[in-house]
């Protein structure tokens, strides 16, 4: 689930803040059109809902670690999990801490 090393995300809305929190620490992953809930029991679970895995996203995401301070060099793909198409956004640990939000 949900952790030091990956975030879920529903929408291809990226906060920087997600960004910086991964670079500051040991790297870590976003997977964008992922949802997490939690059963009635409390037990958590991943849906993959997907999203829009295209140009326009790609870019809102590389703008957003482009506005850090310093700038994060993010490396992104998009995926297919059960036919639905993600955007996975892997974020190195930063060489250069601390980073901050442009913000």
């Amino acid at each position: 689930m949900e952790g030091r090393d990956v975030d879920f995300k529903q929408s291809p809305d990226v906060d920087a803040g997600d960004i910086v929190a991964f670079a500051n620490a040991s790297g870590g992953t976003l997977l964008l059109g992922v949802k997490e809930d939690r059963r009635p029991d409390g037990t958590e679970f991943r849906q993959v809902i997907g999203c829009q895995a295209d140009d326009k996203n790609r870019l809102r995401v590389l703008q957003k670690a482009a506005g850090c301070s310093p700038q994060i060099d993010v490396h992104i793909q998009f995926e297919n999990v059960a036919k639905l198409p993600i955007i996975r956004v892997d974020v190195p640990a930063g060489k250069s801490k601390p980073y901050s939000t442009g913000g």
